[in-house]
């Protein structure tokens, strides 16, 4: 079980010149990225996912947090990380893989 989609990772860019140092925000774009929860752990009450999201030679891990259900039927702690990640923003339009 897996997810796929385009996926926009933003993150400081910092450089230096002469006479001053200067900071912007950036956005690489991850074409066809492969999301993966590697693990999830926790107890009842959260539980914590660490997901891998690779495209080419490029990986972030992030981590996401969920409140999983422990009732007859609810599925294991990697399907409701699933679950959870498709409620997200960041993940919307990712298709099974």
């Amino acid at each position: 079980m897996a997810l796929q989609k385009d996926f926009d990772v933003e993150y400081a860019a910092t450089y230096t010149l002469p006479w001053k140092e200067e900071k912007e925000k950036r956005t690489y774009k991850m074409l066809g990225a492969y999301i993966k929860v590697m693990t999830t752990s926790g107890c009842k009450d959260h539980q914590k996912a660490v997901v891998s999201i690779v495209a080419g030679d490029k990986q972030i891990i992030k981590e996401y947090v969920f409140s999983p259900s422990v009732s007859d039927g609810s599925g294991n702690f990697i399907k409701q990380a699933y679950t959870h990640l498709r409620t997200l923003p960041e993940f919307s339009g990712a298709t099974d893989c």
